[in-house]
């Protein structure tokens, strides 16, 4: 049985924001936009956020070449982690650990989110 149901609260570098509800048995990555900065500037999804990246590993601190996917559409806050199957990416039998990262318009990359853990 699938239980992978797993949420973040992008809050790296950012500030805070309400989380969308979880639904048992899902393999989908959902996240809230936060409102504003750490400096407390207004964020603006749609003109200062060009991606989110989506890291997969089984260690506590991701590295670059973990990234697996990027969501290119701002609008679209949940990633379906399913999709990633088909190119042998899988949580496998201990589970693994998933992080992410906005990256700006400027290029410039947030810090890390707390991990979620996606298992089978």
């Amino acid at each position: 049985m699938k239980r992978a149901a797993l949420i973040l609260l992008l809050a790296v570098g950012c500030g805070g924001g309400s989380a969308p509800p979880l639904h048992d048995n899902a393999e989908v990555l959902r996240w809230a936009q936060p409102p504003m900065f750490a400096d407390n500037t207004p964020l603006d999804i749609h003109r200062d956020v060009a991606r989110w990246d989506i890291y997969c590993t089984y260690f506590p601190m991701p590295v670059d070449n973990d990234i697996v996917a990027s969501v290119a559409t701002p609008d679209n806050l949940a990633f379906d982690l399913a999709l990633l199957r088909q190119y042998g990416i899988e949580p496998g039998p201990d589970g693994k650990l998933v992080f992410l990262r906005c990256v700006g318009i400027d290029n410039q990359q947030s810090d890390y989110s707390a991990p979620v853990e996606w298992r089978n």
